[in-house]
Parts: structure tokens; sequence; C-alpha cells
């Protein structure tokens, strides 16, 4: 794993010279192998073994590990060339895993994507992008390459692979286009929420909701914990979105379909207050 972390390591440029990102991950071995139990025991509800995982927004496939570790047959979705090489080495081999070399979004196409100089900030979104600017969140970084990328579809994977248990959607800004590529409900679904583009998720919910009711949690950062210990409806977290969210909070939201199937709404009749 280390091998191949410094392989990836230099060709981005940004972490130093392999040895010393060895050196880093030897000392950060026992917290990683912590927080990686704490991701298993976290994901394990919405990933039963043999389950279909979606992982849109892959990346170098912290997450694709733990689901394929929870018995997951696991798509990833990334279109960034130097983490689908990435993705390829770590997990190629396995019968389990598959890679989409493509972005998601509402039609099928090409799109620019910007890169970062950190692959976990590389985004299709310029309205992402320059609000990250305006905040100064990610003010040490740029985005000063662009590579163009297939675009594909929810509804096109979901075709092809099937409707799965659980869809993990990160993709810096890009979440509600994703969606908008998507006709049915999803069992489970998790989605960036950051400050700054708040709204986005706030229309990812609108969309989730016009396919089905959901019922709604959060998780901060990195806790893998959930905010919550009830689920809450549509409204409630839009609320909460617009009234308490601190200056700089990032996590994610979570979407489920309730347990009763007479919990889904006929599709295009959201029960949705429009004034939230």
């Amino acid at each position: 794993m280390s091998s191949l972390l410094g392989h990836w390591a230099r060709k981005m440029g940004i972490y130093g010279p392999a040895r010393s990102l060895k050196v880093r991950l030897d000392r950060l071995r026992p917290s990683l192998a912590r927080h990686n139990r704490e991701m298993a025991e976290f994901y394990r509800p919405f990933v039963p073994p043999g389950s279909l995982v979606f992982d849109i927004g892959a990346n170098v496939g912290s997450r694709c590990e733990i689901f394929l570790g929870l018995g997951a047959r696991v798509i990833a979705v990334e279109p960034q060339p130097i983490c689908q090489d990435v993705l390829m080495r770590l997990f190629g081999r396995e019968e389990r895993f598959k890679l989409v070399p493509a972005a998601l979004g509402d039609a099928p196409g090409n799109a620019t994507m910007f890169l970062a100089d950190m692959s976990g900030l590389s985004t299709l979104s310029t309205e992402w992008i320059g609000k990250m600017k305006s905040s100064g969140r990610f003010s040490a970084h740029d985005w000063k390459q662009t590579v163009s990328v297939p675009v594909t579809t929810m509804d096109a994977l979901i075709a092809e692979h099937g409707s799965p248990s659980f869809c993990k959607i990160d993709v810096e800004g890009f979440e509600l286009n994703v969606l908008s590529g998507l006709s049915h409900p999803l069992a489970a679904v998790s989605l960036e929420l950051v400050t700054e583009t708040a709204e986005n998720a706030v229309g990812c919910i609108r969309r989730l909701e016009s396919l089905a009711r959901y019922e709604y949690n959060s998780s901060k950062s990195e806790t893998m914990t959930m905010e919550r210990s009830e689920w809450i409806s549509a409204n409630e977290m839009i609320e909460i979105i617009h009234t308490t969210l601190d200056p700089i909070y990032f996590g994610d939201v979570y979407a489920r379909l309730p347990h009763s199937a007479t919990d889904r709404m006929p599709v295009g009749s959201p029960d949705i207050d429009s004034r939230l």
C-alpha cells in the first residue's frame, strides 16, 4: 500500500518524496487503522454483504476499500486519470470492483474538469471553485489545469449494473447535476454538505424528494457518527441547513428510504415546504 501511495504522490507532485510519505504513513498507521474500523462500523448498516455500492467521486479509494471490506460489489466512478491509475493499482484485481472512468451528470457527453493541486478538490463546478475562493477555505490551493472528461448518467449506471443499496456522492459541488441524471429512487445516498454551497445540498434534497419520500441525517467531517439519534424529514433537514450550520461546517447529508414502501411518494409530487 505504501509503495502505491508513494507512486501516486510522485505523480501528483504535491506530497513530497515517496520515502517521506511512507514515514508519515508509518507514523499514522495505528490511527488510520482505527479510523478504518470506525468507517466500517458506520457504513455497515448501509452496506450488507453481497450488496451493490456506487462510489461517485471515488478519488483514490478510501471508501472503496471499506465497502469492499464489508463484502460489497463496488462501482467506482472517477474521472481523474491520475486517480484512475491509483484505483486500478489498488483494486483492479478484485472481481467485486469495477472502475467507471467518467463523471456523472444530467446527460451523457463531455465536460471540462478543473484539476486542483490536490486531487480531492478537483471539480466540474466553476461555481464551487468561486465560492471556495471567496471563503478562503482552500486558499492554499489552485485549479490551474483542466481536462475534458466523459460524462454518463446515474440512470445509465443503474441500467448497466443494477440499483445500489448505497450511493456515496462526493463531487465538490456537482452533486445536484449527478442527481439530475437519476429518475428512480435510490435506497440510501450520502451527499457532501459544506456551508459555502449549502443551497446545493438543499437542491439535492428537493431532487430526492421529487423521486420518493426520504428521511435524513448528517455526519460532520470524518467523525463517523450521525449527528442525530433520530432521522428527520426533508423540511427539518433543510431548516437545519438554512439556520444552524457554522461558517466552516463540512460533512455529509445522508438520505434513506423509510423501511415501509407505503412511505414512498409518487414521482413529481414532493410534500415539501417550498418556503424552505
